[in-house]
């Protein structure tokens, strides 16, 4: 058999043309035809891969520290984690771990996932200083630089802030803001978070409509709506259940909750429940007469308060 007959390869004319990221060279792009016609074209398409690894490495890193920063955020909520950790991740992150910080809870009402998305974006941006976790489908929690004045908390700046936001989402969002207590120390943000959430409990018990609470406006109520079914609560609200079965029409109740939310005035209760004062009177005689208990003593009207928070 003959030998087999050595053949020529004649390459085609082209061009290489290294890339870079970070002074470090990552590839070659190749391209094929006259150099001199091809440079030009070499050159712009260099551009856009080292534009394109740029990009791809700006948006990982990006979502790294956006992933750290929600780690940092449920650490300090969660009063967990290694100090020493979370001071070297706060460093790398920019933040300050000294600014006291108030925990305020989002909740988006009839909301999606991209909605959720979108008021995320938007906080981000009206707040820069703040840091974000999710904690539900429809619920986030910002951890905001608490606003002082002489060192003190001003509970009226926050609320304004909290009607900024309202007004910024008219039409658009459906939110409700509950912005928890104001506690100083390392502990102050799962304090505050704590706040928040029995803030929560009481206005779903209630059934609040406010787009707005504060839990220092209320935090007796908080407290004590947060007892939920512990034994203490249940023995508490033997009352309330009691007048509840003998006010079939809840009108009993209703009068109690508007003579309670209007700090016992009569006056200010009849006229809020458009009634006249004699009737007033005659419906807080008949809860005395069906639950045992003196309107006008503040132990038995507290029993009726906390049963009223707890049994609704």
């Amino acid at each position: 058999m003959p030998p087999p007959r050595a053949t020529s390869r004649v390459c085609a004319p082209g061009i290489n043309l290294p890339f870079c990221f970070r002074q470090r060279q990552i590839g070659v792009i190749g391209i094929s035809g006259e150099p001199a016609q091809v440079r030009a074209s070499g050159e712009l398409v260099k551009m856009a891969a080292e534009l394109m690894v740029e990009q791809a490495a700006l948006l990982e890193q990006s979502q790294w520290e956006k992933r750290y920063r929600e780690e940092l955020t449920l650490q300090l909520l969660s009063g967990g984690g290694e100090r020493e950790a979370r001071e070297s991740m706060a460093a790398w992150l920019g933040v300050a771990l000294d600014v006291p910080r108030i925990a305020w809870i989002i909740e988006l009402r009839d909301g999606n996932p991209q909605q959720m998305r979108e008021l995320l974006a938007e906080l981000e941006r009206e707040e820069r200083e703040a840091l974000f976790a999710m904690t539900g489908f429809s619920e986030m929690v910002m951890l905001r630089p608490a606003s002082l004045e002489s060192g003190q908390w001003s509970e009226q700046q926050d609320r304004r802030q909290a009607q900024h936001l309202h007004a910024l989402w008219q039409g658009r969002f459906n939110v409700r803001l509950i912005i928890g207590g104001f506690y100083a120390g390392d502990a102050g943000p799962s304090r505050s978070l704590r706040a928040a959430r029995a803030t929560q409990s009481m206005a779903r018990r209630l059934k609040l409509r406010h787009k707005t609470l504060v839990y220092d406006e209320n935090p007796l109520a908080a407290l004590l709506c947060d007892l939920g079914d512990d034994w203490r609560a249940e023995e508490l609200g033997a009352p309330w259940r009691r007048l509840s079965q003998h006010d079939e029409k809840g009108v009993l109740r209703q009068t109690l909750r508007g003579y309670f939310s209007r700090n016992c005035e009569q006056a200010q209760t009849a006229s809020a429940l458009h009634i006249h004062v004699n009737t007033l009177r005659y419906r807080l005689q008949r809860v005395e007469a069906i639950t045992g208990l003196k309107i006008n003593q503040l132990s038995d009207c507290l029993q009726l308060y906390v049963g009223m928070l707890t049994q609704a």
